[in-house]
């Protein structure tokens, strides 16, 4: 029965009328995700060695990917870093110590990216 219904969802074409014409009920309709949520500020916290920072937000639903920059405080549009994660977290290597660097991320999803967070910034040791 497993193997059946497994090839009725394979040959359905995400099309609910043609899974309800092969004889199974459909045990939830998908909620289509429209824009997403801008990412809450992250949280930054340095990292386990010297001149790492490690940044991390919270999960947004229908994200499957999470864009990140770093800028130096004094220059806050000049971006050091930039990346993209398929988690929400990421840490920053290479930084120089006493320096203050400004913390920011999107998340990507269906529609695009989302604008960017809040920044967040703290001084690298």
């Amino acid at each position: 029965m497993r193997q059946l219904a497994a090839w009725v969802q394979a040959h359905c074409q995400n099309d609910r009328v043609i899974l309800l014409s092969s004889g199974f009920n459909a045990t939830k309709a998908p909620a289509p995700i429209g824009p997403l949520a801008t990412p809450e500020a992250p949280k930054v916290r340095h990292g386990a060695v010297t001149g790492a920072l490690r940044a991390r937000v919270g999960k947004i639903a229908g994200a499957y990917a999470y864009n990140w920059r770093l800028a130096l405080a004094s220059a806050p549009t000049v971006f050091v870093q930039t990346a993209q994660t398929t988690s929400g977290r990421y840490t920053f290597d290479d930084l120089t110590p006493g320096q203050v660097y400004v913390v920011q991320a999107s998340a990507l999803g269906t529609q695009g990216p989302t604008n960017w967070s809040e920044p967040t910034s703290l001084m690298v040791i």
